[in-house]
């Protein structure tokens, strides 16, 4: 599959093909639009964990209606995000709100990885 802006950056995913829905490929936004350098944000670097975490042992997933955002998560990203909060993975802010779609910083990129090894 070729995406316009590609330029040979397409990355591989589950079994070795590129997964055709959007959402499921890092990089991949929409069925026309592929962009590996763009910024992530919460919700979607979780779902990179989570798809990665399904190679080993995770946790139970957690409740999202707790968050007055909760429900504002992505379809695509609901278990992954659930998954998360259960594991400790994802907290909320100062304010109680998961903020999915709020681009991720390195210190809540770094933050989520250490949690995600631990």
């Amino acid at each position: 599959i070729h995406f316009p802006g590609c330029a040979g950056k397409c990355l591989v995913c589950a079994g070795g093909e590129l997964d055709t829905e959007p959402g499921n490929c890092v990089g991949r936004l929409t069925a026309e639009r592929f962009a590996p350098e763009a910024t992530a944000t919460r919700e979607q670097l979780v779902t990179f964990l989570y798809r990665y975490g399904a190679y080993v042992d995770m946790a139970e997933g957690g409740d999202l209606s707790p968050y007055p955002d909760g429900s504002a998560v992505a379809g695509y990203a609901a278990g992954a995000m659930a998954w998360a909060v259960g594991a400790g993975i994802v907290e909320g802010d100062e304010t109680g709100r998961l903020l999915p779609k709020a681009t991720a910083t390195r210190a809540q990129m770094a933050a989520m990885v250490t949690r995600f090894l631990k």
